[in-house]
């Protein structure tokens, strides 16, 4: 999948070598790219991090391709934590009920059994 293309004010990332940072007027070069951390710092100065598995860069007249296998940004891992959160909580939650409810039936079973 493509991950960024465009212009970029520097692109850090591991390549099969050790990690790498790809500068604005950089050379036009292909490189292949292992699993890491992906920095890339907007042209407003802005970081972006990402978590990304193996794949490849195209740099060519300040203008940068990333293909990887898969990633994501940072902002979308928080949010996939906040809402596993909620979802365990909502769970946990449940199951309170359920137990609640299951002592009540209990006692409302034991209630019936000394009435008759």
């Amino acid at each position: 999948m493509q991950f960024v293309s465009g212009g970029y004010a520097s692109f850090v990332c591991r390549g099969l070598d050790g990690e790498i940072c790809i500068m604005k007027n950089h050379m036009p070069m292909v490189l292949a790219v292992d699993v890491g951390v992906v920095v890339l710092t907007d042209a407003d100065g802005e970081k972006h991090t990402a978590a990304c598995g193996s794949g490849f860069l195209e740099v060519r007249e300040n203008e940068l391709n990333a293909f990887f296998d898969c990633c994501r940004w940072e902002d979308d891992i928080e949010h996939a934590k906040e809402e596993a959160k909620r979802i365990r909580l909502a769970e946990q939650e449940s199951l309170r009920e359920h137990r609640r409810n299951a002592v009540e039936l209990a006692r409302a079973v034991a209630s019936l059994s000394k009435q008759g």
